[in-house]
């Protein structure tokens, strides 16, 4: 599994992906500011990102943006609340892969990490 990087406010999804993946847990980081994700990100650029856009709207949007203009491949999962779904096509439209909608449920984020890895390896 690629390193999993998570912009959240607490380390709440972080946690969970630990307990999920404990074999790779010294892979999955935590951040709570758009400058310090993308320090990390540029250490592992092929990481996995998961971007909670509910906890911080303003560093979430900042980030994404961010990505959107590097060169970089950006995978990118949203966890948004339902007040935001107004937005969701806006920022779909700049590379992310998918969203879930809070609150989401650590196994469904884990499988879905699993997956887009396994297709990415392929």
């Amino acid at each position: 599994m690629p390193a999993i990087h998570v912009l959240e406010k607490s380390p709440w999804n972080v946690s969970g992906l630990h307990r999920a993946f404990p074999e790779d847990a010294d892979a999955i980081f935590y951040r709570d500011n758009a400058q310090d994700f993308i320090a990390l990100r540029n250490s592992s650029p092929n990481a996995l990102a998961v971007i909670d856009l509910d906890s911080l709207p303003e560093e979430g949007i900042s980030l994404i943006c961010a990505l959107s203009s590097s060169e970089q491949n950006h995978r990118v999962i949203l966890l948004v609340n339902r007040s935001q779904k107004a937005i969701i096509w806006e920022v779909m439209q700049t590379g992310c892969l998918c969203y879930l909608e809070k609150p989401v449920s650590m196994r469904i984020l884990s499988q879905l990490c699993q997956r887009i890895d396994q297709r990415i390896s392929t």
